[in-house]
């Protein structure tokens, strides 16, 4: 049976339902058997005439005045009067009218239309505003105020200011650990003894893989998806942060990508911060109790003291979207059975830090109602902010300190950085030795690694990313004399027992992206070392298809090692070195018998 509203319109013997689809441009009565798996009973709306209603069709909000209620035998279908005022509401009811029956307008005065419609939880609200357009604006100003608030955060270790549109945060899904229930235990008698292994426990552990994670923008993404729906089809979230940092970045990146994502797209949804502290205080306070609608507007104040009265019409609108935050265990008293069913009907993300899932304030309904995530890695960005070597020096010694020991709580989010920006920075040979013991760290998580513009010294910088195990992008552009290292970095690449993985590079020679299926160095005469480089990025590289080093002055040495680095990579698909005289004749014989297994193999193409 399709999804949607239902009128019935009889119910016979056998407890089958005749029903009327809302709005369905033939009127034709369908046969259900209602159950409580497919079914569930809606409110009906009955509105007197002279009611102002604002519909939803298409984004745009229409404004309404209820004409006449058509009876209960037509459940909750109503003869409505629509104001035109803009070329984009006409537009709107036009479609309105065609989606409902495909009827011409009634008869209506100038610049009005009368309609019948089914009403239901999703085409309309009481309209609380003079128009749908003054609601609108009102909206616009909120969101403009909205934004500044959560563009920025300071780094701990830095005290810098950092863009938060610039961070990255991943997530991942998260285990909660539940507390077993102790074994029954008869007076008198021991406790049984413990479960001998069995013969799969017995064996050696492996140590599981570990998820990278998603982009916390995914979470965001998936609340926006289907925004003319009552909420969001993605189950809501509740992210556990391990500190007040994590707490802080994740919150307002999330709260930053909802507010510039609403601001300038179509969708007409409002973000909300909720500071379940303040619930808390009013739930405790008989004198500040009231309806969960009217304390969550009372805690939003706090912030913007104008949004009230839009914030209740988005309320009306099930438009709205929450971000609500648990600092400790006595902000979960705010979580009462009326206020999460009203946050727990709308897009939701909570952040819970400084609590536990096993807390005995915590509500059952609450976990089994979410999908718990935790907080995989962190990218952090000072391309804007550039670092002196004090700051440096500082940032590198939280990441030692965060990935050496978990139970740091100044450098616990430091432990989970996996990109790491620091571009125009100051970079000497003191910060040098803190990040190549950082890389060398076992449980080092960083994959990304910018130092474009800095000062840094080459040779130091390459011994560092010959000891990470985990560095698989680095940025060394404008970095003074790095060329003269090329070889020297795409020698230790090449090595069969090697230990890094770099497998992306910016640098002065070629730009190899991330994600990037095609390279195009033609006609671009490659500095010396160059091609080994690389050939030795190759080696992991599990991205790239097609690679154009026509007319480079490629030598015999360059291009034997990109055949060597063939021998590993299996990705790569086409491979063009034409227009290289310096190539002698023995190097084009090997090409000549690598084209020819290519050939056989009919998916890749040598051409030289």
């Amino acid at each position: 049976m399709a999804s949607g509203f239902v009128t019935v319109v009889d119910i016979r013997p056998d407890d089958t339902c005749k029903i009327l689809r809302d709005n369905d441009a033939a009127d034709i009565k369908e046969t259900i058997d209602p159950r409580p798996d497919n079914v569930s009973r809606a409110a009906s709306a009955s509105y007197k005439p002279g009611q102002k209603l604002v519909l939803m069709e298409q984004g745009v909000l229409v404004d309404a005045v209820v004409e006449e209620w058509l009876g209960a035998r037509r459940g909750s279908r109503h003869r409505l009067r629509l104001s035109l005022k803009g070329d984009a509401v006409t537009k709107a009811a036009d479609a309105l009218v065609k989606r409902l029956a495909g009827k011409k307008r009634l008869p209506g005065e100038k610049g009005k239309m009368t309609i019948e419609m089914d009403l239901n939880e999703l085409n309309h609200a009481k309209l609380l505003f003079a128009t749908g357009t003054k609601y609108e604006d009102a909206r616009s100003s909120y969101l403009e105020k909205f934004c500044p608030k959560y563009a920025n955060i300071t780094d701990e270790a830095t005290l810098m200011q950092l863009q938060v549109a610039d961070q990255r945060v991943s997530v991942r899904a998260k285990v909660l650990e539940v507390a077993e229930a102790p074994v029954a235990v008869k007076p008198g008698m021991p406790p049984p003894p413990p479960a001998a292994p069995t013969e799969n426990e017995k064996v050696e552990k492996v140590a599981p893989i570990v998820d990278p994670g998603v982009s916390a923008i995914s979470l965001v993404n998936g609340l926006l998806a289907n925004p003319e729906a009552v909420n969001s089809s993605q189950k809501p979230h509740v992210v556990w942060p391990r500190g007040r940092t994590e707490h802080d970045m994740l919150q307002a990146q999330l709260l930053h990508m909802l507010g510039t994502t609403l601001r300038k797209g179509e969708i007409r949804l409002v973000p909300l911060m909720l500071t379940m502290s303040r619930i808390a205080e009013m739930v405790q306070d008989e004198s500040k109790r009231a309806p969960p609608r009217d304390m969550i507007i009372k805690a939003v104040e706090v912030d913007f003291p104008s949004a009230s009265e839009m914030l209740r019409q988005a309320m009306e609108l099930r438009a709205l979207v929450f971000v609500a935050e648990v600092r400790n265990e006595t902000d979960l008293i705010g979580f009462t059975p009326a206020v999460l069913e009203e946050i727990l009907g709308c897009r939701l993300i909570l952040v819970f830090s400084g609590v536990s899932p096993t807390s005995k304030l915590m509500p059952s309904v609450l976990l089994g109602r979410t999908k718990s995530m935790e907080i995989a890695s962190i990218g952090l960005f000072f391309n804007d902010t550039p670092l002196v070597s004090r700051n440096a020096k500082e940032l590198l010694r939280r990441m030692q300190a965060g990935v050496a020991d978990v139970n740091d709580a100044k450098a616990l989010h430091y432990g989970i950085i996996s990109g790491l920006h620091l571009s125009a920075s100051e970079l000497g040979r003191d910060v040098l030795q803190i990040l190549q013991d950082l890389l060398g760290h076992s449980g080092c998580l960083l994959t990304r690694l910018d130092l474009s513009y800095t000062q840094v010294d080459g040779y130091p910088l390459v011994q560092a990313i010959k000891s990470s195990k985990t560095l698989t992008s680095l940025d060394v552009r404008f970095v003074p004399r790095f060329e003269d290292l090329y070889e020297n970095l795409g020698e230790i690449l090449l090595q069969p027992n090697r230990t890094c993985r770099l497998c992306y590079m910016r640098c002065d020679a070629f730009d190899l992206l991330e994600g990037e299926k095609s390279l195009s160095l033609r006609e671009r005469v490659l500095d010396k070392g160059a091609p080994r480089l690389l050939a030795g990025l190759l080696q992991h590289n599990t991205v790239l298809q097609d690679l154009d080093l026509s007319a480079t002055d490629l030598d015999s040495e360059g291009a034997t090692a990109i055949m060597q680095a063939m021998q590993v990579n299996t990705v790569l698909k086409t491979l063009q070195l034409t227009f290289n005289p310096r190539l002698d004749d023995e190097c084009r014989a090997a090409l000549r018998i690598l084209a020819d297994k290519w050939r056989s193999g009919k998916d890749q193409f040598l051409t030289f």
